[in-house]
């Protein structure tokens, strides 16, 4: 027997077994997340990204669409619909709304992932430097590393010092 073919059966096994158990092919219960506050915060978010979305997406009614499904059927998958079409087109973040983004999906069951969005982050100035003390970054992994080291060849190492 080939690895494909041990791999099959025992997929097939495994299929069979888990159609004879009623439960673990029943999925949980959807929650709908009709509270007016947060359909209005999502399509509030959808009107923001809205320019960007039309202007990156082939789709003329995405985001009335979007806004048909917050309004109809629930905020949650308004909210997941909205995520993703904003990574599916790359559509870009800016940093603001990114925030406002992350703060609304605690509102949600889990399962509202904010990774893989294209962030515009803002730069990196000066003033948001201030208060750092000390080398950090590259610079200082590199200088771990350069403590230990010496040029001399293992004998030189070990002879007594002149």
């Amino acid at each position: 027997m080939t690895c494909r073919a041990w791999l099959e059966r025992i997929s097939e096994v495994s299929t069979a077994r888990l159609r004879q158990n009623k439960a673990s092919c029943t999925p949980p219960p959807v929650r709908l997340v009709r509270d007016s506050r947060l359909c209005q915060a999502v399509v509030a978010e959808l009107r923001v990204a809205a320019p960007a979305l039309v202007d990156a997406s082939p789709l003329p009614k995405l985001v009335d669409c979007l806004e048909q499904v917050v309004t109809g059927a629930g905020a949650d998958l308004g909210m997941r619909l909205l995520l993703r079409a904003l990574k599916a087109h790359s559509v870009p973040v800016p940093y603001g709304q990114y925030h406002r983004l992350v703060a609304l999906g605690w509102q949600f069951p889990p399962g509202a992932v904010h990774d893989g969005l294209a962030i515009t982050w803002p730069p990196v100035s000066a003033a948001s430097r201030q208060g750092i003390n000390g080398d950090f970054g590259l610079s200082r992994l590199a200088r771990q590393f350069t403590a230990g080291w010496h040029y001399r060849t293992p004998r030189e190492a070990v002879a007594p010092p002149p």
